[in-house]
């Protein structure tokens, strides 16, 4: 890869990221998955989120790779 592409993808990067956490419920889900792992159920409730918004402000997150899920049962 050269210089110019490389730079391109950083910058890249960098701009899903600003894009993902540029919304205060983002900032807030982070900040608690930081503290340790949570269900969706979990985050939703700490956040006074409902479990649908939670889930989408999760996979927003989740494009940007800033966070990962893992399934274990119904629960992710």
């Amino acid at each position: 890869m050269d210089h110019r592409a490389f730079k391109t993808e950083v910058n890249e990067q960098f701009a899903r990221i600003a894009k993902a956490i540029a919304n205060p419920h983002r900032l807030e889900l982070v900040d608690l998955l930081a503290q340790g792992e949570r269900s969706v159920e979990e985050l939703a409730k700490e956040s006074a989120l409902s479990i649908a918004n939670a889930s989408q402000h999760l996979l927003a997150l989740r494009d940007a790779h800033l966070v990962s899920s893992r399934k274990e049962g119904q629960r992710v």
